[in-house]
């Protein structure tokens, strides 16, 4: 057991996120790897409570480990607002996870690689930060993932403009194959209110290579107090 690749996963806490990671969690058990799964506070019971066949999770195979998302447990309603969320994962979670890489090396059980939702790609920094490896997993369809790697061209194109807002009315089309899209409807301009979409935006658009993975501002850089609360915690 000793000598098994030990990875961490680490999904966005939201729906539709972290069933597939868990599903890519016991293929990874099935390939002969120990896993560390990693969950907000806030969803910890959830997931339990989603998941019928726990007997991987029982057997040490995999660990359920939780942080906290930088929002109080009692504010179950600002989990329902990305930038509310977000903002709080930024602030709370990057200390949260360096400090379980660091304990986990210190007490002799490596972490060789981090898998993380692509909505958490600032995870992929930490990671290298760490000396790890890391890989951004993508739980939504293909079309959405093409979508965000032709921002560029569809900036150029004059679909979108560079805040990723539409320029123009009508459908678009990526490509011989691929239904055609309206550009207000694109995953940035169609979810949350004016002061999220800059903020989707700019991940969906972090996606394409040679950018790097959400922003870099004070407002993301945790606080003392925050890193004195930081706690990562088993569960079974």
């Amino acid at each position: 057991m000793g000598s098994s690749p030990h990875a961490l996963l680490l999904p966005y806490p939201a729906q539709g996120h972290v069933i597939p990671l868990m599903a890519l969690a016991h293929c990874l058990v099935d390939h002969g790897f120990k896993v560390t799964f990693v969950n907000t506070e806030f969803n910890h019971a959830r997931l339990v409570a989603a998941l019928a066949d726990m007997e991987q999770a029982a057997s040490g195979r995999i660990e359920l480990v939780t942080v906290p998302d930088g929002l109080d447990l009692e504010e179950s309603g600002a989990r329902s607002n990305i930038r509310e969320l977000t903002v709080g994962l930024l602030k709370a979670m990057p200390p949260c996870l360096e400090e379980l890489i660091r304990r986990r090396g210190d007490s002799g059980d490596q972490i060789t690689c981090v898998i993380a939702d692509q909505g958490m790609a600032w995870t992929l920094e930490v990671a290298k930060k760490m000396g790890v490896w890391a890989a951004a997993f993508w739980p939504a369809s293909a079309a959405v993932l093409a979508t965000m790697l032709s921002i560029p061209e569809l900036i150029v194109r004059g679909v979108i403009n560079a805040n990723g807002l539409p320029m123009a009315e009508g459908v678009c089309e990526l490509g011989p194959g691929v239904l055609p899209m309206i550009a207000a409807y694109l995953g940035w301009n169609h979810l949350g209110d004016r002061t999220t979409q800059p903020m989707l935006f700019n991940a969906s658009s972090s996606t394409t290579p040679g950018r790097p993975p959400w922003p870099t501002s004070s407002s993301a850089i945790p606080s003392r107090s925050s890193r004195r609360r930081c706690s990562t915690s088993p569960r079974a």
